[in-house]
This record gives C-alpha cells, structure tokens and sequence, in this order.
C-alpha cells in the first residue's frame, strides 16, 4: 500500500474516533429568541375553587303547555300540598266531520287513557281520587303557555262530569247533557276552522280533590290521550235517520292547546343565596329550586380576583364546573325514583319568538364536550359545565335579572328525520312520534320467513333502506312535565357548592 493511501486511512479513523469519543461543543439554547416575544402573550394556565352561594326560589311561571295531561295532587311534609289541573281545548278530531241533517244529540262522554301514575309515598299507587271536569269560561289561545297563565276566573266553577279515579287504564266519564248539546249545534265553518271553533267553543278544566288535611301521600295521574264522544242522531242523504259517533280531541297536537296549571305549597321554602343552609331542596314543576342570584355569583368571582392580585380583563376561562354535592339518603332506589336524573342551569328570560317569558336552558348544554348535569351517583353529586355563561358574567359591565340561575331537570327530546325521497309505505311502518315520556315503536314489516322461503316483503326491505337513510337532532328542554324531589348540600355543609375554575392569564403573573 502506498504512504499516501495509509495516510488517508489513518486520517479517516481519527475523524470517526472524534465523533464517538468526544463529545459535542454545541449547545442547545432554549430561551433564544425568548427576548423578543412580548411578555404579554405569555400564556399561564392555572385553577381555582370558590365557593358557591345558593339559595331556594320557585319557578312559579314555568312554561307548561303540552299535549300531555296529568291531573292529580299530591302531599309530603317537606314541600306541603302540591296540585297539577289542566286546562285543554275541545277540537274536531276531523275537518271533514258531517253532522248531516236535523242532527239530535244522543249523549256524550269524555274517555281518559291512563300511560301511568306518580307516587311518593308507599301505598298510594291505587288510592281513589275524585276527578272533576268544569267548563272553561274563556276561549283559550297561544299566550297562555305558563302555569300561571290561568287562573280560577277562567273557568266555570260547577262541574259538568266526575268520576273516581284509581288506577286503572281507562276512565271514561259522562258529561252533562245541556252542555254537550252545544257541540251538536255547531256550524259548517266552525268544523272547517279549528281556530273558529276554539274561539266560540270553550273547552275543559280538569282538577282533583286534595289528600284530606293532615295526611301524607296522594297520586299525580298522568294520561296519553282524552277524548269527547258525541253521540248524534241525523238523516243522510237517503232521508234515513243513522246513528253516529263523533270525536272530539281534548288539546290536540296539532291544532289545539293544552296548559297545566301547577300550585305548590313549596313557595314558603324559598331563602335567599346568602344563607348557611345544610340542605337545599328541589322539586320538579314550578315548585323550589336551587337558585343562584347573578350579581353575587359575580361579587364572589371579583372579591377572588382581587384577593389574588389578578386582572379579569386578562383572564380566559377554559373551563367552569357548578359542583353540588349531595349526601346519600341510604336507599339507591330512592335516588333513582324521586331525585332528579340530572341537572342543568336554566335562566328566565323574554322569548324573541313570541315575546314571552320563558326559562331556557344555558345553550352550552349543546356543547358535547361539557358536562350535562347528568347526576354522579359515585361521586355524589351533579357538576354541569358553564364555562360560557363564566365568561360572559365576567365580562359583562351590568348584571341583570335574566342572568339569574334555576338549578332545572333537563329533558332530552331525539328528533328522527329520513332522507327517504317516498314515504309511500309509512303506514306500513308507523315511526315512533314524540311524547314526553314514551317512544312508541312501529308496526315495522309483514316479512314471511321459513327455513326453505327466505321471502321477505317489500316493507321490510323499505324499512331497512328508512332506518339506513335516517338522522336525529337532539333538543334540550326545561323539564316541567315530570315530577321530582330531591335535595342538595347547602352553603353550610362540609362539602358545600362550588365553582371550579381553570383558566388562563394573559401577560405576566
């Protein structure tokens, strides 16, 4: 080999030693640069609990109408007397009703379907109560929407049927003959107008006896449908005299109302925020709820700032948590019959549809990322995300009233839609519809299958292509149809209500 060649060589080895042996000389510098980023833009992530004052206060204008019909009351010796009436509409079940000619009223009667029934107090599911039915003695309309909206003027106090209640699935009632004579004189326009016909045919109010004074139970009895059946004799067009039966439909869906009128005892429960309560209750429908007032929640989250030397204008909430501890009552079943499955902060505020007073759910319930209120049964305790509603109080330069806070239930409501382009076969295959408290399935397909015929009908292949070509949009209402009770820890409990902060400061700490 020759010089220059063993030169090279070695040169090569010494290089590769120097990169195996001895260490680097170059340093990393973290910070460089660091200079010329404005300090303002640094970005600190940090936490906090406050505590949280909550008082009692009724909801005592909670929207209520619905095609859904309960009646009934109930007492207990925490929230007293509790009593559900309703007030309904009378409609023709069918705009193309014929009266015929010379139409004489046979009879009439109202029917009930009882879904189910509501009790607190063991052994009450089958006690007798006494239903009665009085004529409204106003035409009702859209703006009667709350609880409140009508009162013992409305209607006429001498009742045109009765009957007693237990539990049984049907109540059919007989109504009073002079009233229901009225029905049989009505006009061609009338039938053609639901809304002529509720303005000059009154409708129905329905209430029950109280549980006598000084005893604890009672039973909300909640029913899926009511009907008027009329009984008319006419003569077709053959000049014969028939019989016939016509329907009238007590708060139609559709084209009638229907508003319940709740009237709770509770209201002498109510406390302000500023307490040092061990317990705070809840109860379902207007009655008493947990309530935070706005301008305190927002005195708290200023004394916190100030207390820590911390600027609000510089603060970013990532995150806010109501944390509401409970205690366990000792029975689980207690929990999962009477208390509330979930709850959310509603605020009460103007409608701009309609104009109307109603208590609306915080909007961030539709954030799938946040908490719902849904209860925690191994924590104790329900803890609904309010990160925007945080960031709004924090950032408002007035507080007003509608910022004020209802702990309510919140009910889930699933609208099914299908991108189906016929819907030639739905009667085939009867979807399920909304009630509040069911979901009734379909008839679904007449297939015919067989270990040798795996013949299957046209339906069901429709069916199929329906349920493949569906979507759903979930709703959030304030739940003022079911009835719960429960109650949570107060502002003087060991483990009292909270509010959880992570947040991020702006510039230096």
């Amino acid at each position: 080999m020759s010089l220059s060649k063993i030169e090279s060589a070695l040169g090569f080895l010494v290089l590769l030693l120097s990169v195996f042996v001895f260490p680097s000389c170059i340093e990393t510098n973290y910070t460089l640069g660091d200079a010329l980023v404005p300090t303002s833009n640094n970005l600190y992530v940090e936490s906090a609990t406050l505590d949280l004052q909550v008082g009692m206060k009724s909801s005592a204008d909670i929207q209520s109408s619905s095609y859904y019909y309960a009646m009934g009351s109930i007492a207990s010796e925490q929230f007293g007397l509790t009593r559900v009436d309703l007030a309904a509409t009378i409609t023709p079940s069918d705009t193309g009703i014929n009266l015929g000619t010379d139409p004489r009223f046979i009879d009439a009667y109202l029917m009930l379907i009882l879904e189910n029934v509501k009790t607190f107090t063991e052994g009450q599911d089958n006690i007798t109560q006494n239903l009665y039915v009085y004529p409204m003695a106003r035409a009702m309309d859209t703006t009667m929407v709350t609880c409140s909206s009508i009162s013992e003027n409305d209607y006429i106090h001498k009742p045109i049927g009765s009957a007693l209640l237990t539990s049984k699935d049907t109540v059919v009632i007989p109504l009073d003959h002079e009233w229901a004579k009225k029905l049989v004189s009505c006009t061609r326009a009338e039938l053609d107008s639901m809304n002529l016909f509720i303005k000059n045919h009154y409708g129905l109010y329905f209430t029950t006896d109280d549980p006598i004074e000084g005893t604890i139970g009672g039973r909300l009895n909640n029913f899926l449908s009511a009907d008027v059946y009329l009984g008319v004799s006419s003569l077709n067009k053959q000049n014969l005299r028939r019989d016939t039966t016509i329907i009238f439909n007590v708060g139609n869906i559709y084209h009638g109302l229907s508003t319940q009128v709740f009237k709770h005892s509770s209201k002498s429960l109510e406390i302000d925020p500023d307490n040092n309560e061990e317990v705070l209750y809840y109860e379902g429908l207007a009655g008493v709820k947990p309530f935070i007032d706005a301008k305190m929640l927002r005195r708290s989250i200023d004394n916190w700032a100030e207390a820590n030397n911390i600027d609000l204008s510089r603060i970013l909430i990532t995150r806010a948590t109501f944390e509401f501890p409970y205690e366990y009552p000792g029975d689980y079943k207690q929990v999962d019959k009477y208390y509330p499955q979930g709850l959310y902060p509603a605020v009460y505020s103007t409608d701009t549809t309609d104009n109307i007073k109603r208590y609306t759910l915080l909007g961030s319930i539709y954030d799938d990322t946040y908490n719902k209120g849904d209860i925690n049964r191994s924590l104790l305790c329900y803890r609904p995300d309010v990160t925007y509603y945080i960031h709004s109080i924090i950032n408002k330069d007035k507080i007003v009233e509608e910022d004020n806070i209802w702990l309510i239930a919140p009910f889930e409501y699933v609208e099914t839609t299908s991108s189906s382009s016929s819907n030639y076969y739905d009667p085939y295959m009867y979807g399920s519809y909304y009630n509040p408290y069911s979901y009734y399935g379909g008839y679904g397909y007449y297939g015919y299958n067989s270990y040798n015929n795996y013949y299957n009908n046209y339906y069901y292949y429709q069916s199929l292509y329906n349920m493949a070509n569906t979507s759903s949009t979930t709703y959030y209402y304030v739940d003022y149809m079911n009835y719960a009770i429960g109650q949570i820890n107060g502002n003087g409990a060991k483990r009292h209500p909270k509010l959880l902060l992570t947040y991020v400061l702006l510039g230096d700490k």
